[in-house]
């Protein structure tokens, strides 16, 4: 075979294109593979995928679900863990139900409130392009090689290079370490469900105006979205609603609007029932006026959610949907096995030693030596397997006292266990029936709180008690 100049040079000019998409797509990988610059939307990503299997409410929308849907009130009422993995309007649907699609479990039921956007827009704001890469990047930790590699080559280059310019991430997610996984599952057993807790009011007026002049139209995205939720329905054996978003329509604005208000969900609602898709009617039950503003059109007032949720669980258990939420029982976390602490084992508080096995909660930051305690009470957080326990858990601890040897009132999980002097190695055995299977802490109750500059010893003001050296665990 004969090659010519041309083909040559076609040939060389292929290779170099292939080269650089290829090193295109590996430098995009490697930029938003591991970490995230937003707690919120990671502890989000912690619910989705660690609160299985099945029997789950799923509230997934843009951000107008985040500010008025009460997640712990739908869960007590219908025993099934509510998560509310809500986040922005700009992000798009086509990428939301790719993650619910690797998590999702049989049983499960998925809310979505959509905003009226989802319907008809067809382009993806550049905003998640931006955010894919520090604050979303959960969007593309589960997607298929395929998938990757697409979202890759739609990125524009300038969100590429604006994140490499300023790349700022800084919590760890793909890979939690084990003091923000358990820092998550605290969070979890407080009953955090993914709601916001925001309530700092702005005036925003006209809300609702969008409605004035916006014919009711379904986008090819949307209609493909259609085809995923089908799928979804079909392999993972769950069930998708629909819901009207909650927005504030101003009183004003209400004679001229609501007739097309209520035109354009008639007509959603309609469009959803011809693709036998599930939907809740009530738009009405949606609608707030200007006083239960919070910060944006889409987002309500704290005491507006308690409403609006109030009048949720009634709708769904009067509609025609109800046994989907009936002889349910509620499954708990899905614990990781390799963030258990191991028996047998002394874990050190230096900062010379990584120990990412025991949270701390109200210390100081560490030092070569240690941890110093801060003011009167001290916790240690950990998780453990109970059943690896026979009759009583024995916790030796080495540790230090500030000037007078008081003494510490010690407490696991609220249970009182005793008193003691933290001076040298300290021994604190704990009946099996007093330890929870998984999260445990340990709370130090101080007396006698100084500081060495109330001493006179030096220029430190930190309020300091125990200098904790080391700990560990034994059962019996």
């Amino acid at each position: 075979m004969i090659f010519t100049k041309s083909k040559v040079f076609v040939l060389v000019i292929f290779i170099l294109l292939l080269f650089f998409t290829l090193l295109y797509i590996f430098i995009f990988d490697l930029s938003v593979s591991k970490k995230s610059t937003d707690p919120i939307r990671s502890y989000k990503y912690f619910l989705l995928n660690s609160t299985t299997p099945g029997n789950r409410i799923i509230i997934d929308s843009g951000s107008n679900s985040y500010h008025s849907i009460d997640s712990s009130m739908i869960e007590k009422e219908f025993n099934m863990t509510t998560i509310n993995i809500s986040d922005n309007a700009s992000y798009p649907l086509k990428y939301k139900l790719k993650k619910i699609a690797t998590y999702a479990k049989k049983g499960d039921i998925v809310l979505l409130p959509l905003e009226v956007g989802y319907y008809h827009y067809d382009d993806i704001p550049k905003i998640f392009y931006d955010h894919i890469f520090n604050v979303l990047n959960s969007y593309y930790l589960d997607l298929s090689l395929f998938d990757k590699i697409y979202l890759s080559l739609t990125t524009p280059l300038s969100s590429l290079l604006s994140h490499l310019l300023n790349n700022t991430n800084n919590f760890a997610l793909n890979d939690l370490n084990n003091t923000g996984y358990i820092q998550m599952i605290k969070k979890f057993n407080e009953g955090q469900r993914g709601d916001s807790s925001s309530t700092k009011k702005v005036k925003i007026k006209d809300c609702g105006i969008y409605f004035k002049d916006m014919p009711f139209k379904i986008s090819e995205s949307f209609q493909k979205n259609i085809q995923q939720i089908k799928e979804i329905e079909k392999n993972k054996k769950v069930k998708f609603i629909f819901l009207p978003p909650a927005f504030i329509l101003d009183s004003k604005l209400k004679n001229l609007l609501s007739p097309k208000i209520k035109a354009y969900f008639t007509k959603l609602f309609s469009y959803l029932e011809k693709n036998d898709l599930l939907f809740l009617e009530h738009f009405e039950d949606s609608i707030f006026n200007e006083k239960f503003l919070l910060d944006t059109c889409h987002h309500i007032t704290p005491n507006a959610r308690v409403i609006r949720t109030e009048k949720l669980i009634k709708n769904l258990k009067e509609s025609k949907y109800s046994n989907y939420f009936k002889k349910r029982k509620q499954q708990p976390l899905v614990y990781k096995e390799n963030k258990y602490i191991q028996f047998n084992k002394k874990y050190s508080f230096s900062s010379l030693t990584k120990n990412e096995f025991i949270m701390l909660d109200n210390w100081y930051k560490k030092e070569p030596w240690g941890v110093w305690s801060k003011k009167d009470i001290n916790s240690l957080y950990f998780i453990l397997n109970k059943e690896k326990i026979k009759n009583y858990l024995l916790i030796t601890i080495d540790s230090r006292i500030f000037n007078t040897k008081d003494s510490t009132d010690i407490y696991i999980n609220k249970k009182r266990i005793g008193t003691y002097v933290l001076d040298g190695i300290t021994q604190i055995k704990i009946d099996k029936k007093y330890i929870n299977n998984n999260l445990n802490y340990l709370k130090l109750i101080n007396k006698n709180i100084k500081s060495p500059e109330n001493l006179g010893i030096s220029k430190d003001k930190r309020l300091i008690k125990i200098a904790l050296k080391s700990i560990s665990f034994k059962q019996y």
